[in-house]
């Protein structure tokens, strides 16, 4: 109801109490993601109303971290998939009149959207057929096929950007406009016909005509010969702009500099058009190792050759990737934080006491014991100083720091500042009892977070489990994971990369199975 009365009012305050019931633990897991469901949904409004592409791109990617958050923690939320489906085809649209290097994987991610968003309301449909829908809800359903039928038209206006021209030009301009009016049908249009989503989906349909003299000749005959678009406001609309486009100074862009880089796009997305060609006869398997390097250097790691560890990286990069503030350079640097963190825990899961003498010994079993005669435990120094040790030996030196003070009105453990303004914070903690994901969020999400006020929203969060492992411990899939977390309605969300990292535990041989008492 919270949700629905912001829709109809537009009051902020509402999204206050939102905020405070996504961040309220002590409520149900459903009730949260019913308030978190909602602030997507705000977020997508705000794209609606946005004045310019900038401010649309930044709300739209704030819904779809927030809905794909909700699709990956609940299974049941088939309203949160379709949303992220719908906002994703609009943001991969978007793109289509970038360059090469990134077309084809927006074309794919454009597919692969709309076939989820098909799919996902069949599923809708199927379970809700025969439920009775209050009338004051059915706005919601409205919008959901108003998105649908966008998304239709995105996914068909694209097969025909890239043509030199059409067989059925009438036919043809008929789905591309169906663009510019399937945009403006979700939501009320702004005044002078600008923002909202007609400032991300109508650039790629009018770069098309303004490269090709063939599709910009189909759309002269249609508005003087055509009488289905003669009294067209929307397809005299788009020719007006696409003469404005070319009578504009040329700007160097990028092209397909021939046939020796198709199938190598970041390679190809290198050279501008004012280049000369590239020769057809070089070597392939050269083209393909720079293809490969250049990839390695856009993803901001090389990977490993372990295929288990390259796959667990790309899983937590790809949840990263939904975050607006997800942007060169932060990403890079992150990325490269991650990367060395991810690698400290498969190393430090697998590695004995011994490993490296002292600095490691916290693995195993402590040694001490209290003025009783039992055993006394690891302090959180000790996990502390071996993470600064490993990071300080693989990153730039001279970036990271320990026990940094004046950082959020406290002092760091351990922090990463590959360059002023780019500071990622990794907080340690010893916890002693056993551990759920929700407990872990509850006692450390708060303070890890804040650490992130003055700085890009991403941060690592590294738990020494000292609960005792006389059964074993989890594997370290389970034990890595991201929370997303928001103190406003207005705020990106920050993103805190988790570690549980088992310490004080015994030996493979001397562990046992729990006994059951009955």
């Amino acid at each position: 109801m919270t949700g629905v009365a912001h829709d109809h009012f537009g009051d902020d305050a509402l999204l206050d109490v939102l905020s405070a019931l996504e961040n309220q633990n002590d409520l149900p897991a459903g009730t949260r993601a019913d308030a978190t469901f909602e602030l997507a949904v705000a977020d997508m409004r705000s794209a609606l109303e946005a004045s310019d592409r900038s401010a649309v791109e930044d709300h739209l990617r704030r819904a779809l971290m927030r809905f794909k958050d909700l699709d990956r923690t609940h299974e049941a939320r088939l309203d949160a998939r379709a949303h992220a489906a719908a906002v994703e085809s609009v943001l991969a649209f978007g793109e289509l009149d970038q360059q090469p290097a990134t077309t084809a994987r927006a074309q794919q991610r454009l597919a692969q959207a709309a076939a989820q968003l098909d799919a996902t309301t069949a599923l809708l449909t199927e379970w809700t057929r025969g439920m009775h829908r209050l009338d004051w809800l059915s706005a919601r359903g409205l919008a959901q096929s108003a998105w649908s039928r966008l998304v239709t038209s995105l996914q068909t206006a694209r097969t025909h950007l890239d043509q030199p021209s059409w067989y059925d030009p009438a036919s043809t301009l008929g789905d591309l406009l169906d663009v510019y009016v399937a945009s403006r049908s979700i939501h009320t249009a702004r005044t002078d016909g600008s923002g909202g989503l007609t400032a991300l989906v109508s650039p790629p349909v009018e770069a098309a005509f303004v490269r090709s003299d063939g599709l910009l000749h189909h759309l002269e005959q249609a508005l003087t010969t055509d009488p289905q678009f003669t009294g067209s406001p929307d397809a005299r609309a788009l020719y007006e702009v696409v003469q404005t486009q070319r009578q504009a100074p040329s700007s160097t862009g990028q092209v397909m500099p021939g046939k020796a880089l198709e199938g190598r796009p970041t390679l190809a997305g290198l050279f501008q058009a004012d280049a000369s060609g590239l020769r057809d006869d070089l070597d392939p398997l050269l083209l393909d190792r720079i293809e490969q390097l250049l990839q390695q250097q856009s993803k901001g790691y090389t990977p490993s050759g372990n295929a288990r560890f390259d796959t667990h990286l790309e899983s937590l990069l790809e949840e990263l990737a939904t975050s607006p503030a997800w942007t060169q350079r932060d990403s890079s640097y992150f990325t490269t934080l991650l990367e060395q963190f991810l690698r400290f825990l498969y190393d430090r899961f697998d590695a004995q006491a011994d490993y490296y003498g002292a600095r490691t010994a916290y693995l195993g079993p402590c040694p001490d014991k209290k003025p009783d005669g039992s055993s006394d435990h690891w302090d959180e120094k000790h996990v502390q100083d071996d993470l600064h040790q490993h990071l300080a030996g693989t990153l730039i030196p001279g970036t990271v720091q320990r026990e940094l003070i004046d950082v959020a009105s406290g002092r760091t453990d351990v922090t990463y500042t590959p360059e002023p303004g780019s500071r990622f914070v990794a907080e340690v903690k010893r916890r002693d009892t056993r551990w759920t994901r929700e407990r872990i969020q509850k006692s450390y999400i708060a303070q890890a977070a804040n650490y992130t006020a003055t700085g890009p929203p991403f941060g690592v969060l590294l738990v020494g489990d000292d609960s005792g492992h006389a059964s074993g411990y989890r594997s370290i899939e389970d034990s890595v994971w991201i929370i997303h977390h928001a103190r406003s309605a207005t705020e990106v969300p920050r993103l805190i990369v988790v570690g549980i990292l088992p310490i004080g535990r015994p030996t493979p041989s001397a562990l046992r199975m729990p006994r059951v008492t009955t």
